[in-house]
């Protein structure tokens, strides 16, 4: 179906628009692409207000996706998965928002935006044998990824300290937290596809 989409999109631009026939292929991904993200992004959205709080969607939304562009990490292999992936993430990010709200202890949160940061700023960007970027782009994404992570933190930090908004605090770190997570999972599967390959050579 979003294949189906994507296709009449790119018919209809093509329609209106000089561009060359073999870049089709590439536009039809870019829809598809584009149109997955934000079918994530609404169902976050809906998500978010069924649970009766929309900014904690829309803070989400802000940090994840704004610093995943750049930064990378794990990637579904299918668009569905993908969607599943976004709405599972979310609720996590949520109940753990809840979860350290609920808590209030400045220190652990402080602690776990800390560690977040030092992951995003060392992974940053990761790898993705599928979609590999050129030396070039790889270095452009880092430098924009490690600015948007500490610029965002610093805001973070800035509402915090000056409005006491310990759930918006909460909210940031339960995402960045998620962020950190999905860059350390390639990361695992890496050095685990090693491991068997080793192992199996070493038989």
């Amino acid at each position: 179906m979003l294949q189906y989409c994507a296709e009449k999109i790119v018919d209809q631009l093509f329609k209106h628009c000089d561009f060359p026939e073999k870049r089709r292929p590439v536009y039809i991904y870019g829809a598809e692409l584009t149109l997955s993200t934000l079918l994530g992004c609404i169902s976050v959205l809906l998500v978010s207000l069924l649970l009766g709080n929309i900014l904690i969607g829309l803070s989400f939304l802000f940090c994840f996706i704004s610093i995943r562009l750049f930064s990378g990490g794990y990637h579904a292999n299918t668009y569905f998965s993908c969607f599943l992936t976004t709405n599972t993430t979310f609720i996590c990010v949520y109940i753990l928002s809840r979860i350290l709200n609920t808590a209030h202890n400045d220190l652990l949160s402080l602690f776990l935006l800390i560690m977040d940061c030092i992951i995003i700023v060392s992974f940053t960007p990761v790898r993705n044998i599928h979609h590999p970027l050129s030396e070039e782009k790889y270095k452009r994404n880092r430098i924009i990824s490690i600015i948007l992570t500490l610029v965002e933190i610093c805001a973070v930090l800035l509402i915090y300290l000056f409005c006491s908004n310990f759930a918006a605090l909460s909210v940031a770190v339960a995402s960045f937290t998620a962020i950190a997570v999905m860059m350390i999972i390639p990361k695992v599967q890496e050095r685990r596809e090693k491991y068997v390959g080793n192992y199996r050579e070493s038989d």
